[in-house]
């Protein structure tokens, strides 16, 4: 959405970006009578998120979330091979603003869909999307399962994931809660493909095609950037786009820096018999409270409460009262600046 138009305007950086072609308004209210012949499906991990931002387990809401049965793909949609991408750009939408309401959001990104296919996309161009209260959203069919090629106004140089906040940050900077939520993304986004983010890694490899790198040009870019570096435009805009510069890849290696570890001293045992599980939360104080938690009747519910140690560690005896399979994992809030956090699964088998 950053260059859906035909006439430019110059923002303070002396970059062009598209004027709108319609209003906010025109939008808006064409995507509300669209929505009013959808049925959004509900989406139980949604409705039971925690309200931490800040978070190694984004809540990503699916594409049949905004979609419904009402934007069908209009062409195949292509893949990145195994290890090949190399870098998460970040984009901005321009369209609606910064002013939209939390129940807009659906109807907005229906509106970006018609525009993205009526230029030839088989989908909507963005694999995630980040509104203004902090809610995730993913875009293009299949990126939460898979490497899914998007799309990008003046052509792509390939490699990459696209993140777009849904809003205008020429001037206005994304939200707080957008600007947690990103880095959430790109997190998950960044453990998933093993992209390096320690500040100021970079990476080389041969465009396909770009307005800024045509085919066969070799790119070095960071591994955390702005549409801008890929193309011409000046998307995310100039007051998102120094967030982007500095400060993404140091958030992102920091939030991936926390980890909580799980151990069990066995896989089974036998009915009326404990088991220890133990491990180290990091980084963190001591005296803070984490939680096990057992995963039953389709969601993780909690068990019991520890505080950890002053070496971070932590120890649970696990006895369930009945035999069979029993998933448990370790779960820190978090709140703020802190990072929410939990543990792989284990599994205890129960005889």
């Amino acid at each position: 959405m950053c260059e859906e138009c035909a006439a430019d305007e110059v923002t303070a950086s002396g970059l062009a970006v598209p004027r709108l072609l319609v209003s906010r308004r025109a939008v808006l209210v064409g995507a509300a009578a669209a929505a009013a012949a959808v049925a959004l499906p509900a989406h139980p991990a949604v409705a039971a998120s925690s309200p931490y931002l800040l978070t190694k387990m984004p809540r990503i809401r699916p594409r049949s979330a905004w979609a419904g049965s009402s934007c069908p793909l209009r062409g195949p949609l292509q893949y990145e091979q195994p290890g090949d991408v190399k870098v998460l750009l970040e984009h901005h939408s321009v369209l609606p603003g910064n002013t939209y309401a939390a129940a807009e959001v659906p109807a907005i990104i229906r509106s970006f869909y018609e525009l993205h296919v009526d230029k030839g996309w088989p989908d909507l161009a963005y694999n995630f999307m980040v509104d203004r209260f902090g809610g995730i959203w993913e875009g293009r069919a299949g990126s939460l399962r898979h490497p899914t090629m998007p799309s990008a106004s003046g052509g792509s140089q390939g490699f990459a994931q696209l993140v777009c906040w849904i809003g205008h940050h020429s001037r206005a900077a994304p939200s707080a809660a957008a600007q947690q939520s990103m880095v959430s993304m790109l997190g998950w986004l960044a453990r998933r493909y093993r992209v390096p983010t320690t500040p100021g890694a970079t990476v080389s490899f041969v465009s396909r095609g770009s307005s800024r790198y045509p085919r066969g040009t070799t790119v070095t870019t960071r591994t955390i950037e702005g549409h801008r570096k890929m193309t011409y435009t000046a998307c995310p805009g100039d007051a998102a786009y120094p967030i982007v510069r500095n400060r993404s890849q140091a958030e992102v290696t920091r939030l991936n820096a926390h980890t909580i570890s799980a151990a069990l001293a066995a896989s089974s045992a036998r009915l009326g018999t404990s088991v220890r599980m133990t491990g180290t939360a990091y980084p963190s104080q001591a005296g803070e409270r984490i939680y096990l938690q057992r995963y039953a009747d389709g969601a993780w519910r909690a068990d019991r409460s520890r505080l950890l140690s002053s070496t971070s560690r932590y120890a649970f005896m696990l006895q369930p009262s009945t035999r069979g399979t029993h998933r448990y994992r370790v779960y820190k809030p978090g709140g703020g600046t802190e990072v929410e956090m939990a543990s792989r699964l284990v599994v205890l088998t129960v005889t």
